[in-house]
């Protein structure tokens, strides 16, 4: 089969050598006043991607304006949307240019749109009690699976990513609320070695990123309701991991020690800086359980891996501040320099651990004597340490389990008859294997309330 290739989400290096450096002194991390919808502005602040090493296709498609048609580019198919969507916590819709930001002032101040001047404007811009609304890509992999039939070799190329729809505060960045969704694209088509063009491949990953964002704003406007009268309490997945030695050897994961004691936030990297498989499963993971907390109706904040995949934000901020520099495309250029998302893990009211305990791979025969088959079942865990405003286990206030997934449906591999009992190449397994991961992350939705 053709290698399998994945990308996963890394943070910028740190920023910042001190505290000063921070260059965010009125970062305030304790609980706001409560939110005001006649008074508070939500802008949008367009689609973004954290790293090109990260999301090449996302990063391809913005710079090059690709879409699902050449008429309809995925910041385009966004903006419209978010265009003229009215969220929970503002009387107004999305601020999404001039118009609607005078209309937003216009009713808020009493006025006509006519009488908004500059001045109004740039004040109204610097006012931190605004929101933005930002897509962030967070998750890339595209998986081929090769298989020989009767009707000669075909190839199931697998597109997938996942969005997160986050709402931060203006100038400080804080993360307020944040909705992931994962989306997936299947292509069945003869195999050749040549695979698709750069532009075909680029349109498919396009239609699955446009899928992933709609999804997310619509599960963050159905979440923003939570936030009436100030945060509610939060879910943040802080630790992913791999039992099993022989699935922890296959993705790459290492053998690290444990977590510092007394530590619910700090999540040491298992992954070698350029094992994108590696990365891959741990992104996968992270955000695919974050998804399933959200359709559950739990408020979370992105996962804490978003601070730790790439270089880590220094030790005397991992309990409290993790800062992300987002690449924007499609949204107000007067926010540029606001774009900078804060996440605090120390104040979600649960952390969760995400457990792979193990992908169990069993060879079947089949219907006929030149036919086996392989198939690959994944078991996962979600355990929660509510723990809220701090990272401390002396802080713990409760523990307890959202899921152990164990129905998950397996995925079958077939093979001829004369291959049963031998493991195939490392490829193919981890290619089922995070399809088989995605299927226990689909059912953990039957365990999580």
């Amino acid at each position: 089969m053709g290698s399998f290739c994945a990308t996963l989400l890394f943070t910028a290096p740190a920023i910042a050598e001190s505290n000063a450096d921070l260059l965010l002194p009125d970062l305030q991390l304790d609980q706001p006043a409560a939110f005001d919808s006649d008074d508070l502005l939500i802008f949008y602040g367009g689609v973004g991607y954290l790293s090109k090493q990260a999301q090449p296709a996302l990063a391809a498609i913005i710079e090059k304006r690709v879409g699902v048609t050449p008429q309809n580019p995925l910041a385009v198919s966004a903006f419209r949307q978010v265009r003229g969507q009215i969220h929970n916590l503002s009387s107004y819709p999305v601020i999404t240019g001039d118009a609607s930001l005078k209309e937003a002032l216009a009713g808020s101040l009493g006025v006509s749109p006519g009488e908004i001047g500059a001045d109004t404007i740039a004040m109204q811009l610097r006012d931190e009690t605004n929101l933005v609304l930002s897509f962030v890509g967070s998750f890339e992999a595209y998986v081929p699976l090769v298989k020989d039939t009767s009707q000669g070799r075909f190839a199931d190329k697998h597109y997938i990513a996942s969005v997160t729809a986050t709402l931060s505060q203006a100038g400080s960045g804080r993360i307020v609320l944040a909705a992931p969704a994962l989306s997936e694209l299947v292509v069945r088509e003869k195999y050749t070695k040549a695979g698709e063009g750069e532009a075909l491949r680029l349109r498919r990953f396009a239609k699955v990123y446009e899928d992933a964002v709609g999804q997310a704003h619509e599960k963050l406007r159905h979440l923003s309701g939570r936030l009436e009268g100030g945060y509610p309490e939060m879910d943040i997945v802080t630790r992913v991991s791999i039992k099993d030695p022989a699935t922890r050897a296959l993705f790459g994961f290492r053998q690290v020690a444990d977590n510092a004691p007394g530590d619910l936030c700090s999540a040491m990297s298992q992954c070698a800086a350029d094992d994108q498989t590696c990365h891959a499963m741990t992104g996968l993971l992270a955000q695919g359980v974050t998804e399933q907390l959200t359709k559950a109706g739990h408020a979370t904040l992105p996962p804490a891996s978003w601070a730790v995949w790439g270089e880590s934000a220094r030790e005397q901020l991992k309990m409290n501040a993790s800062v992300l520099r987002i690449n924007a495309a499609g949204g107000l250029s007067q926010l540029d320099n606001q774009l900078a998302l804060v996440l605090a893990p120390a104040l979600a009211d649960r952390k969760v651990d995400v457990t792979l305990t193990g992908i169990l791979q069993k060879d079947l025969g089949g219907k006929t004597k030149y036919v086996s088959y392989r198939g690959y079942k994944a078991y996962l865990k979600a355990d929660w340490s509510a723990a809220p405003g701090s990272c401390s286990t002396a802080m713990r206030e409760a523990k307890g389990s959202y899921a152990y997934v164990k129905d998950a449906e397996p995925v079958s591999q077939m093979r001829s008859a004369k291959d049963k009992g031998t493991a195939p190449t490392a490829d193919y397994q981890r290619g089922y294997g995070i399809i088989a991961v995605m299927n226990a992350i689909q059912a953990m939705a039957r365990h999580v309330h």
